[in-house]
């Protein structure tokens, strides 16, 4: 009796390990839409998730749901071996083809099947079939229900192998064929230091001149932290690699060791207004991923006081001249170019190119080269296609900030040209400290050439310069009724005559949203509130918004004009 029980159990005892080593293989890849031949180039991909014991795959059977193959050996070791992969191939492939030759890791076992063809004729491509791996008793081992829609060539691919087969630990390839017999593309690596999606972190408005603080999140996505330090460098790349080179402007570089994830900050001291790519790179001697170690983001630097004007237009052309506009630098910084544009509200042309005007320089936008016109250098002319269609008549012009705002509007009309309208002169500013939609301000070209694009304008008379300041506070505001900065005021003083203020906000793409006075009696001196709320009282979105102020006189014509910049945000608690 006591023998009996003995050979029993023990008998028992190889059963159960015999399942519990069975159950160790699991499905880990399937390449069902290829980008070879659909005939022969199918693969399964499998893994032996035992630390121990190796695992037999050959007399099992594969089965899509609609057909059944019996798995046999082709090639390699017999058995696979713990913690590793083996590879399920069409039976047509060795005959047909090569594609995964020289990809397949050496040293796995290579399987097939007793036909041509995975399952019955084949993975579909379109229809999300259930697979699965059974013993000859019709004990299942694994299985999964693959997602249709990859890209030719791009397998599923299990995320974490010691994890379920649910959809959710499935991700398609990042690499074109596969990875058959190898590590999986969408594994987590062993040690993986990289930026995290959401990893930039500045304020919203940024300014010309100023100084901000930039905080980029690293985090830690391996399998363990890692052992040294890590680089991170912020910088301003000079060319399109995704690395830190002498090309590159440097920002600043941090070096880093501790625990993950971390805010790294940096200080930037903002150049000139104007559009900028700014990258940002990490790096981990044992970093096995290098995909997400740089990172990007595109940022509008807008001017503290805007000194760029438009300064000459040339609506009226000669024969074969394309049409024009002269933009002025008045300031005794340089302004960058790139990112702002001239409209006519139907066509408008961005400069996307790293053009700047210096101090007190002059720049073309044009709808064509110059040349044979006028005698300037093909350095101060940008070439756009896009540039508007300018009418003869009248027309809207407005100068755009990076920010997409308006800095300028010139709304022309012929006869400021007069008494040469019937000539095809420009039409100049004759100061760009006075008000650009004054038809008082604006007058026909006297130069000779009829045109004086590049340099002074003809008309050119010096004023004396007056000293107006606008101010918001707070910016930015947080209208969410917490008790805490739920109101902006808008403040101004304006040396002038005028007893009329009309205050408007716009949001980014010049839609009026809010009209906050429309004519409103005042002396040199106003304070006005919002709240935050558009003309039909709802609380305006998130964002940054544009204050545009208007100074009448008793007539209620428009004798002075300014623009600044408000940030509608929420606090951060």
């Amino acid at each position: 009796m006591i023998l009996k029980r003995t050979v029993r159990t023990g008998l028992l005892f190889v059963v159960i390990f015999c399942a519990r080593a069975a159950a160790q293989i699991t499905f880990s890849e399937v390449m069902f839409d290829v980008a070879t031949s659909e005939y022969h180039d199918e693969f399964v991909e499998i893994f032996n998730l035992s630390e121990t014991d190796s695992a037999d795959a050959a007399g099992y059977y594969f089965n899509d749901g609609t057909g059944t193959d019996e798995i046999i050996h082709h090639s390699g070791p017999g058995k696979i071996a713990p913690r590793s992969f083996a590879l399920l191939l069409d039976g047509s492939y060795f005959a047909n083809s090569t594609v995964y030759d020289s990809i397949i890791a050496t040293g796995i076992p290579v399987f097939t099947i007793t036909d041509n063809a995975l399952g019955s004729g084949g993975l579909s491509n379109t229809v999300a079939e259930y697979l699965s791996i059974t013993t000859g008793d019709g004990d299942t081992l694994t299985t999964y229900r693959y997602s249709p829609g990859n890209l030719p060539g791009y397998s599923d691919e299990k995320i974490d192998l010691d994890g379920d087969n649910t959809s959710d630990n499935w991700q398609d390839s990042r690499i074109l064929n596969g990875t058959p017999g190898r590590k999986n593309s969408v594994s987590p690596a062993d040690v993986d230091i990289g930026f995290a999606p959401d990893c930039w972190q500045m304020p919203m408005l940024l300014f010309s001149g100023d100084t901000v603080e930039i905080k980029l999140t690293v985090a830690s996505y391996g399998l363990r932290p890692p052992e040294g330090s890590a680089v991170i460098r912020l910088f301003i790349p000079g060319n399109d690699n995704n690395f830190y080179d002498e090309q590159d402007v440097l920002i600043g570089q941090r070096e880093y060791t501790g625990l993950y994830p971390a805010n790294i900050s940096f200080q930037w001291i903002i150049p000139d207004a104007g559009e900028y790519r700014l990258m940002a790179t990490v790096n981990n001697q044992d970093d096995g991923n290098e995909e997400n170690n740089h990172s990007e983001t595109v940022v509008t630097v807008l001017p503290r006081e805007s000194t760029l004007h438009i300064n000459e237009i040339k609506f009226i052309t000669l024969a074969g001249e394309p049409e024009w506009v002269e933009l002025y630098n008045s300031g005794e910084k340089t302004v960058s170019l790139k990112g702002w544009a001239i409209t006519d509200q139907i066509d408008t042309a961005w400069i996307d190119t790293p053009v700047v005007a210096g101090a007190g320089e002059y720049m073309v936008i044009s709808a064509g080269s110059l040349n044979g016109f006028y005698t300037l250098p093909d350095s101060q002319v940008i070439v756009r296609k896009g540039f508007p269609t300018l009418n003869n008549d009248q027309d809207n012009l407005a100068l755009l900030s990076p920010g997409g705002g308006w800095e300028e509007i010139v709304r022309y009309r012929r006869d400021w040209l007069e008494p040469l309208e019937s000539e095809a002169v420009s039409l100049e500013r004759i100061n760009p400290a006075m008000y650009s939609n004054d038809g008082d301000n604006w007058g026909p070209c006297a130069a000779d050439e009829g045109a004086t694009p590049g340099r002074k304008n003809s008309l050119y008379i010096s004023v004396k310069q007056v000293k107006e300041t606008i101010q918001i506070h707070p910016n930015p505001f947080s209208p969410d009724n917490d008790g805490f900065d739920d109101v902006t005021v808008i403040s101004g003083s304006i040396p002038v005559t005028s007893t009329r203020i009309r205050v408007r906000i716009f949001d980014i793409k010049g839609r009026l949203i809010r009209t906050v006075t429309k004519d409103r009696y005042s002396g040199s001196s106003f304070d006005l509130v919002w709240d935050g709320r558009d003309d039909q009282g709802r609380t305006a979105r998130i964002g940054i918004y544009i204050v545009f102020i208007e100074a009448l006189d008793t007539a209620r014509k428009v004798v002075r004009e300014f623009k600044t910049t408000v940030v509608l945000a929420h606090r951060l608690n």
